[in-house]
């Protein structure tokens, strides 16, 4: 639920966004940097959706980002959000990045490179507290949605698992004078009754300052 409240928020730009660039952490491999699919596509049970070759291409040139399926292969935090994509958008295609151990000024100048107009749409998937009690859990992920409200970039590990991606967006709107605000926030204690140990959910969106 969650989610969806960010992703509804991008119904209307539907026929819009034409390239997703999906970033979140590793989980599975032990990985230096930023790492890129060498597949053509990735698939769910509602379709195929086609990799952006020029975006990495693009990024290839860099020299700091390689090109590894492996990363991908078991990868959750980019596969969850693909049927809200697919259900959301018209047809896109998909620049999905892989952070490993690097840095959030890295994360930062890719995404830079990548981040295009009104037809591109970014995208940082992570969790945020990991297994605390409930109310310790709530705490922690108030002051968390402060700080990326306030595009404070030096979220840790320890209030995000995406902690690098996060921050690496962070620094992109501040950059580009964007605003962040957050649209909404619960834990796993909140959906599923088990307040022993939860995991905290938030959703938040970089837009340009709003008009008064």
């Amino acid at each position: 639920s969650v989610a969806a409240a960010a992703y509804k928020l991008i119904e209307p730009l539907r026929d819009m966004i034409k390239r997703v660039v999906l970033i979140g952490p590793s989980h599975r491999v032990f990985l230096h940097g930023i790492a890129l699919p060498q597949t053509q596509s990735f698939a769910t049970p509602l379709g195929d959706i086609p990799i952006d070759e020029q975006g990495r291409n693009q990024l290839l040139l860099r020299g700091d980002v390689l090109a590894s399926d492996a990363p991908h292969e078991l990868e959750h935090c980019l596969e969850v959000q693909l049927p809200f994509l697919q259900t959301v958008l018209e047809e896109f295609t998909l620049l999905p990045l892989v952070i490993g151990s690097t840095t959030a000024t890295h994360v930062a100048a890719v995404l830079s490179d990548l981040w295009g107009g009104a037809e591109t749409l970014v995208l940082a998937s992570s969790d945020l507290s990991h297994y605390l009690p409930y109310e310790s859990a709530r705490q922690i992920d108030s002051a968390t949605a402060t700080a990326i409200v306030n595009r404070q970039s030096d979220i840790t590990h320890q209030q995000a698992c995406g902690a690098a991606g996060i921050n690496g967006v962070l620094i992109v709107a501040r950059q580009r004078g964007f605003e962040v605000t957050e649209i909404a926030r619960l834990n796993s204690g909140d959906t599923t009754g088990d307040v022993s140990r939860v995991v905290g959910y938030g959703a938040f969106a970089i837009h340009e300052p709003q008009r008064h």
